[in-house]
């Protein structure tokens, strides 16, 4: 199976609205405060079908609602999602792993 991609010949018409909701939402509400703006790109995780924001220093931000979100991954266990998922410690470490 293919690899994330930006290349929007490779999203479908669900694909391409998630990202126009995306753009959407970084235009009226911003990024969340913890995201760095820098080489922020959309892209498409084939397998997941996920549609999200990235940029330069690997973060995820992802539509959770009507606002953004940071998603993240746990470094130690592999656990992901948004701050209403799981418990976070900090931003690569969930709580489980903390203790």
């Amino acid at each position: 199976m293919r690899e994330n991609t930006q290349d929007l010949s490779d999203f479908g018409y669900r694909e391409r609205k998630q990202a126009r909701d995306l753009l959407d939402l970084m235009i009226e509400e911003g990024l969340p405060d913890e995201f760095m703006d820098a080489g922020t790109t959309i892209e498409f995780n084939p397998h997941s079908g996920i549609v999200f924001l990235t940029n330069d220093h690997y973060q995820v931000a992802i539509k959770s609602g009507e606002e953004l979100k940071m998603f993240r991954t746990c470094r130690i266990c592999g656990a992901e999602g948004t701050e209403e998922d799981l418990e976070w410690e900090s931003e690569h470490l969930c709580a489980n792993c903390a203790e």
